[in-house]
């Protein structure tokens, strides 16, 4: 799993420092991280994701002629 920010990535290397060395593994090399998450991007990334489902399904029903 990658890590979502710097705050998360400096917990991880202090108290779980074997888990943090495979993470940083699985972030992508150069990826900006947020200083620390917010609830608010987590909430308008949810929104983002259940937009882009919805618009699949709709597109789905619509080549499928339904």
């Amino acid at each position: 799993m990658p890590f979502k920010s710097q705050k998360q990535r400096r917990w991880m290397f202090k108290f779980k420092p074997k888990m943090a060395k495979k993470w940083a593994k699985e972030t992508p090399k150069g990826k900006k991280l947020p200083k620390k998450k917010s609830k608010a991007n987590e909430a308008k990334q949810t929104l983002i994701d259940i937009i882009k489902e919805e618009l699949k399904a709709y597109i789905r029903e619509q080549r499928d002629g339904k």
